[in-house]
This record gives structure tokens, C-alpha cells and sequence, in this order.
């Protein structure tokens, strides 16, 4: 799962919607901080305020921390079952969620698509690729018995370079998650596999690629799609766009799970 870095500013928003205590009883990483080397000016690295930390962790892990938070609050929810599809009737909605077990249908009078750059409901109301993005992310993992210095070992990498950027998020002392952004339209994809890719990119920044040093890759390389895109409209009568459904922003922010969060408490 894709590893995310979350400010400290986010805990205002998990306070709002009763998850700070379970998020920071979920031992997750603490994020203290940036390194970032950017176009021609020299490294920097700035650490939050003392009393302000964020959090660094896995996609999976944080969506299944909230999803304990919501299932606590009395939301019936369906482990193990995705929307796949959902139909607008006279009354309200159908929703056809797949599971291991089969489908179930789930009829509510409105709905709030939070499905992310799937965009279940989101990809028919109008929703707009920025077509002047075509971003790839590449994304691997790596291990270095020891650990990383102690001094970045809290802090998100990030680094510009050439064809691109790249930036890495720890996982735990001594676990690095490793991802490039590319544009496909500048960037030559073929004449090898990913982890090729992605060590092809690492190694022609100055400084993150070497950070991998007597680090050891622990799972196989793989890709997502990164480019932007935005609907035109986030709510109507009986339906409300949250998250990444509604619009993603380039990651190098690390403001998406924040502004997710925030969107879904608006909803």
C-alpha cells in the first residue's frame, strides 16, 4: 500500500472528527519533519515545532484505524466488500458492493462517494483530467539493517531533479518507502521493468538515490497513476464527492489526507 506522510496540522481535523486518540494510540510513525533539495538551491531540513508531530504510515493502515473509528461511532461497516457500481432511482440510490462472499446491494435515500480516483459515481458526474499532468508514480520499498541516521530517520525526503521528482517516507527506523513522480510524455518507460525504472530515476538525483545505501529493496516495485483532475461540481441533490473523488492535488504537498479528512467531515 502507498506510504503517507500527514502534517501535524492534520490532528486538528482528527480531533473534529473523533480520531486523534485512536490515531495516536495506532503507534503510528512520527513524522518530525522535512529534508527537501530542490532545483538548484541547497538541502534544507526543517523539523515541526516540539509539541507538533504528524504521522507517517501506509494507506491500508491508516484506512483501517478509521474504519474502527467509524464502526465505534455506530457506522454498519462492510469489511471485506468495495462499491462497484451504483444506480440513482426515483427513491434515492442502489449501490452493488462485491465481496469474497458475493454482492449485496445497499439502498440509501443519499450518498457521499469517497472512492477515491476510482470515482464510482465521481467519473459520470463530469469530474475533469488536467491534461497538462501526466504524472506516473513508482514506488518500492526498502530495509537497511540498522536503520536510517537517527537524525532523518523521522523526516520525509524530497528531491527535484531533471525528469522529475522523488520522495521517500519512513515507515519505521529502519523501512524507507521510495517513490518517483514522471511524466510519462518526457520520460522513457520502456526497455525494462519497474524496479529498473524507478532505480534508473533514483539515481539521477544527487542525494535521496544514495540515501539507499546498505539498503536492501523488500518488496516488489509498482505503479500508480498521479495526474490531477477535478469535478466540476462536489454536490447535488442526494449525492456529495469527498476526497480524492472529487479532485486530487499533487502530492509533493502532503496536504492529500489532510484535505480528504477535511472533505469528508464537510460532507
Amino acid at each position: 500500500s502507498l506510504a503517507v506522510s500527514i502534517p501535524p496540522s492534520a490532528r486538528r481535523v482528527l480531533e473534529e472528527i473523533g480520531a486523534l486518540d485512536a490515531i495516536d494510540a495506532a503507534g503510528l510513525y512520527p513524522n518530525l519533519g522535512n529534508s527537501v533539495i530542490w532545483a538548484d538551491a541547497p538541502p534544507r531540513s526543517e523539523t515541526f515545532s516540539n509539541d507538533s508531530r504528524g504521522y507517517h504510515t501506509d494507506l491500508a493502515n491508516l484506512e483501517h484505524v478509521l474504519l474502527e473509528v467509524a464502526a465505534k461511532a455506530g457506522v454498519l461497516v462492510h469489511f471485506g466488500h468495495s462499491a462497484r457500481n451504483a444506480e440513482q432511482t426515483k427513491t434515492g440510490w442502489r449501490v452493488r458492493c462485491d465481496g469474497a462472499e458475493g454482492s449485496r446491494i445497499i439502498e440509501a435515500p443519499w450518498v457521499i462517494d469517497a472512492s477515491g480516483r476510482h470515482g464510482v459515481i465521481a467519473r459520470g458526474e463530469g469530474r475533469q483530467v488536467d491534461r497538462s499532468t501526466t504524472t506516473l508514480a513508482i514506488v518500492r520499498r526498502w530495509k537497511r539493517e540498522g536503520g536510517w541516521p537517527e537524525a532523518d530517520r523521522h523526516l520525509t525526503y524530497i528531491e527535484s531533479y531533471d525528469t522529475g521528482w522523488a520522495w521517500s517516507v519512513p515507515l519505521g527506523d529502519d523501512v524507507r518507502c521510495y517513490t518517483v513522480m514522471i511524466d510519462q510524455r518526457e520520460t522513457e518507460l520502456t526497455g525494462g521493468d519497474l524496479a529498473e525504472i524507478l532505480d534508473r530515476e533514483l539515481d539521477r538525483t544527487v542525494h535521496l538515490g544514495r540515501s539507499r545505501d546498505g539498503a536492501q529493496p523488500v518488496d516488489e516495485a509498482w505503479a500508480c497513476p498521479a495526474s490531477l483532475y477535478q469535478a466540476k461540481r462536489y454536490a447535488r441533490p442526494g449525492l456529495i464527492l469527498a476526497g480524492d473523488a472529487g479532485s486530487f492535488i499533487d502530492p509533493l504537498s502532503s496536504f492529500g489526507v489532510k484535505k480528504a479528512l477535511s472533505s469528508g467531515w464537510l460532507a
